[in-house]
């Protein structure tokens, strides 16, 4: 399986969920079984005919405990690339968080719905705003949990 190594100096097996193209959400709870193979002839010798084992390894994705948007800046022209800016933020696994982004004359343009942490650079009622500096508040239950600007360029 790709992503999976043997390091033989620690004598330690190796998960690198990247080059088994393989992407956990925040929060998420990861559960990787290794399970022992018998149609893999060995280097020499007989097969082990003796049980199969198997290891389950199980790990948290830790959620962001900073706050940040990226890429800065957004370029939202539909060519492919950082057409949408991301936020991350504390307590992002919980779903009832509000983004809110901002002219610099602190003029509401879009809330973004519950749990989308994301923003295309469209206004509220779909259509394209003008390329310059934007504000954003991020709130959880209530509380605002982070606030910064993103560049937004076409």
């Amino acid at each position: 399986m790709s992503g999976v190594s043997w390091d033989e100096r620690t004598h330690t097996v190796r998960f690198d969920p990247v080059a088994a193209s393989r992407c956990f959400a925040t929060a998420e709870t990861v559960v990787v079984e290794l399970v022992e193979a018998y149609d893999i002839p060995p280097d020499y010798g007989n097969p082990n005919r003796s049980s199969p084992f198997r290891f389950w390894f199980v790990y948290y994705v830790p959620p962001p405990s900073f706050c940040g948007d990226h890429p800065d800046p957004f370029t939202p022209n539909n060519d492919g690339f950082n057409d949408i800016v991301y936020f991350t933020y504390p307590h992002m696994e919980r779903e009832n968080c509000i983004i809110r982004i901002y002219t610099m004359e602190s003029e509401l343009i879009r809330t973004l719905p519950y749990g989308m942490s994301y923003w295309n650079g469209l206004d509220d009622n779909g259509r394209a705003v003008r390329r310059g500096l934007y504000l954003y508040t991020i709130s959880v239950d209530g509380n605002v949990v982070c606030s910064g600007s993103v560049l937004l360029i076409r």
